[in-house]
């Protein structure tokens, strides 16, 4: 410990090269292995206490060589520090060893958040820890014994409990622990909250996918498997969901054009969990769920204009999702919504370049210099008018088939649900939906995305001239704004 201090005191200073690291590992790695084959051995509880004091200090100390090494030591010491831990961890019927988990998940963690170290992992090494994280994750929540609906349903059980990542690694047997044969948690039973070590074990995740040669890919059944997993589960915004939800958008900006039957049943799982959680105040939250639902629109749009069950389910996520944002965004203060001082005007007889003003409307765009948390201001009303969109594209396509089914073209219908409803809220006498319902207007019409016959431009128009000559001057110019989208 005096040698750990003087290296805190000057990190700079080589007190212990990769070589010199590498044998104190050896070291602590056979107290540590001494130790756990004692406690697991012990029944009685105070002597069990004693050495579980004993393995914890092991743990401690391992962290902190790890903490101050990691930059010294090279790839061979690197990988006999990450076996070490996937294999002294687990504990058969009792999880991970308690005693030293907690430090020696964040003894890995701290190894993964070094990039050098991660990005030259073997492929087949990133997978052995991936798995360790999904599996240890899945069986501190309970999932490990929920099955697939999808697959057939006298799958072997011993292909449960032995996950195969490769061949040439050793099989990482899964907790058979009492939490691990709990059942998938349903909306109705009380969730399962994530522990510090599945914390940081979500944390190691998001660290190895994030990396740039990751096998993602090749791996996304089993880590999407364990992040829906999570997400689905908790009830309420826990430390884990920044982390899980940037995971998944790393996932799926590998895998959307490279699994799209994975891909799609992203879209149906994380709407409503985005829906339970959009009130969260961190905004690190928030921007990831943006990324996401900007990922998964296409899907999005593809499923719902499918005829079957599964877009009519799709149909009330979207409905439930739409009201949840527009609900949240008009109780915001007013100096949390998206003001007209953000906004600049560009030369209505050049052509708006998507490459240096890429959040813009030929109208308007907002400013380049805009921090963060005014682009996420701009594209809520954008993820309002995309969600719109979506559902009257499936409406419409529902009708017309519906109308060649029963060859009935007497009367045409109303197909605009979603953006009559917008249009009401244009005309509402109550200020903040008034104002998003102006603010996502101009998403709605402009361009390609949204062709309108005559009688319903018309109607538009009116209710947008009408609007202009409001007293209040943010709602009048919010109208100008619209008519000259």
């Amino acid at each position: 410990m005096r040698l750990f201090s003087k290296i805190s005191i000057d990190p700079n200073r080589k007190y212990l090269n990769d070589k010199g690291f590498h044998k104190m590992f050896e070291a602590i790695f056979r107290a540590a292995i001494k130790e756990k084959t004692l406690y697991a051995r012990q029944q009685k509880e105070s002597l069990r206490k004693t050495i579980g004091n004993r393995l914890s200090l092991c743990g401690s100390v391992f962290r902190l060589a790890v903490e101050l090494g990691v930059k010294h030591i090279k790839s061979k010491t690197f990988k006999a520090v990450y076996k070490h831990i996937v294999d002294i961890l687990p504990q058969a019927g009792e999880g991970l060893c308690e005693p030293i988990s907690l430090d020696y998940i964040k003894a890995l963690r701290v190894c993964l958040e070094y990039a050098p170290h991660t990005e030259h992992l073997p492929g087949e090494d990133w997978e052995m820890i991936a798995t360790f994280c999904c599996t240890h994750v899945e069986s501190q929540l309970g999932l490990l014994g929920d099955g697939d609906e999808n697959k057939d349903s006298d799958e072997d059980m011993d292909s449960r409990e032995v996950l195969h990542v490769g061949n040439s690694r050793p099989n990482l047997v899964r907790d058979t622990s009492s939490t691990s044969r709990i059942s998938s948690p349903s909306p109705q039973v009380a969730s399962v909250k994530l522990n510090h070590n599945s914390q940081e074990l979500l944390l190691c995740l998001q660290i190895l996918l994030r990396t740039p040669n990751a096998p993602v890919v090749r791996n996304s059944e089993m880590t999407c498997k364990t992040i829906l997993g999570f997400l689905t589960s908790q009830g309420t915004v826990t430390n884990g969901h920044q982390a899980a939800l940037s995971t998944l958008n790393s996932i799926l900006e590998t895998i959307t054009t490279n699994n799209l039957a994975l891909s799609t049943k992203i879209a149906e799982d994380i709407i409503p969990v985005i829906s339970k959680i959009w009130g969260s105040k961190l905004v690190a939250i928030q921007e990831q769920m943006i990324i996401t639902l900007i990922y998964i629109q296409p899907y999005l749009r593809k499923i719902i204009c499918s005829p079957g069950s599964q877009a009519r389910n799709l149909r009330r996520k979207l409905e439930a999702l739409s009201e949840v944002i527009f609900g949240e965004y008009t109780a915001r203060a007013e100096r949390d919504q998206f003001q007209l001082d953000d906004l600049v005007f560009p030369n209505p007889c050049k052509t708006l370049d998507a490459e240096t003003t890429p959040l813009g409307l030929p109208a308007y765009c907002l400013r380049n210099d805009a921090p963060p948390r005014i682009e996420q201001q701009w594209i809520v009303p954008y993820l309002i008018a995309m969600i719109i969109d979506t559902l009257d594209r499936a409406d419409s396509g529902t009708i017309s088939r519906n109308r060649l089914d029963q060859q009935s073209s007497s009367k045409r219908r109303k197909v605009s649900k979603h953006f009559d409803e917008l249009l009401r809220n244009v005309k509402s006498t109550i200020l903040s939906p008034k104002i998003c319902a102006l603010q996502t207007l101009p998403f709605l019409i402009s361009g390609s995305r949204r062709n309108m016959d005559q009688e319903e431009f018309s109607s538009v128009v009116a209710n947008l001239l009408s609007t202009c000559s409001d007293d209040n001057p943010v709602i009048s110019s919010w109208a100008i704004l619209s008519i000259a989208r």
